[in-house]
C-alpha cells in the first residue's frame, strides 16, 4: 500500500527527471549539426507521435471498425507483391551488373 502511494505521488516528478536526464543527455552527446532539423530538437514530439500511433492503433482503430466488415484487399496485395518482386529482380540485375 505504502509502495503503491509513493509511487503515485512521485510519478510526476520522476518523470521530470527522467525527461530532464535524457534531454541532458541529447545536449551533451547529441550531434549538433542536427540540433535545428525538424523532430531532432527534443524527444518530445517524437515521444508524442509514438503516443498518437498506439492510441490510434489500440483504441481510436477498433471502436472506428468495431461495426464495418473487413476490407477485401486480396488482389490489392497480390498486385503489390509482384511489383516488390519485379522491383527487387530489377534491383539485384542493376546491382550485380554493376559488381
Amino acid at each position: 500500500f505504502f509502495l503503491n502511494r509513493v509511487r503515485r505521488s512521485h510519478s510526476g516528478a520522476i518523470m521530470v527527471v527522467i525527461l530532464s536526464a535524457v534531454q541532458g543527455f541529447f545536449d551533451n552527446y547529441g550531434d549538433p549539426r542536427t540540433k535545428d532539423w525538424f523532430l531532432m530538437s527534443s524527444p518530445l514530439p517524437t515521444l508524442c507521435i509514438c503516443a498518437a500511433y498506439v492510441f490510434t492503433v489500440k483504441v481510436a482503430g477498433p471502436r472506428l471498425m468495431a461495426n464495418r466488415k473487413p476490407m477485401e484487399l486480396r488482389n490489392v496485395l497480390i498486385v503489390y507483391n509482384l511489383f516488390q518482386v519485379l522491383f527487387s529482380s530489377w534491383l539485384f540485375y542493376e546491382v550485380s551488373v554493376d559488381v
